[in-house]
């Protein structure tokens, strides 16, 4: 008898096509916390796929959209690793999944949204060896604690230079005059004086 290609990606497919399945799932699965803030309304499943191709016949996912019971709605993202050892790669390669799912709901809206749903991610292994890879890309970082705990929610950090007084833009005389240039360079009518400034921040020869 012939074996069929792809057997757990089709499995899988089988399993989660079903949205009541999809939902026992989601409520055994998912952290209590998060079940929680779900909507009693069954998850509804989104087309496609965003594994990368060279990862196809390791991998298979399935997205679903929730309403969340306080309003508004969130993404559910269920990846299914079938390989036999864990993959080190895959806080990564959760992360980017999360940033296409991210950038195609931004193509699909008429204009940019004041904010974003959230991704929920949930990774379903069934190999042999115990899975020992971190389960975030802060725990995959080799890093101080500080470090770790900036980068921790996939924020940035923002400095804006206009509310910034020009002598507190940098102690570097250079980098200083650079940032007070850039800060000004909007400006209509700058003023003699201000020149006159970016030019002493500036080091001879800089």
């Amino acid at each position: 008898m012939t074996q069929p290609s792809d057997p757990h990606d089709k499995l899988f497919r089988a399993l989660l096509d079903d949205p009541e399945r999809a939902r026992a799932l989601l409520a055994d699965h998912l952290p209590a916390g998060v079940v929680a803030e779900l909507a009693e309304t069954l998850p509804v499943p989104e087309d496609g796929t965003f594994v990368d191709e060279r990862l196809r016949g390791s991998q298979s996912d399935r997205l679903f959209r929730v309403e969340l019971a306080r309003g508004g709605f969130a993404f559910i993202y269920t990846l299914l690793e079938h390989k036999s050892q864990p993959d080190p790669r895959t806080p990564i390669q959760v992360l980017s999944y999360m940033a296409r799912i991210w950038d195609r709901y931004l193509g699909r809206c008429v204009r940019t949204p004041a904010a974003m749903p959230a991704i929920v991610p949930m990774v379903l292994y069934h190999g042999r060896a115990p899975w020992t890879v971190p389960t975030s890309m802060a725990g995959w970082l080799d890093a101080p604690a500080a470090i770790r705990e900036e980068v921790a929610d996939f924020g940035y950090v923002l400095r804006e230079l206009g509310p910034i007084p020009d002598a507190e833009l940098a102690r570097h005389r250079a980098v200083r005059g650079v940032l007070m240039a850039l800060k000004h360079a909007r400006e209509r009518g700058v003023p003699v004086e201000l020149v006159v400034s970016l030019v002493e921040q500036t080091p001879d020869g800089s």
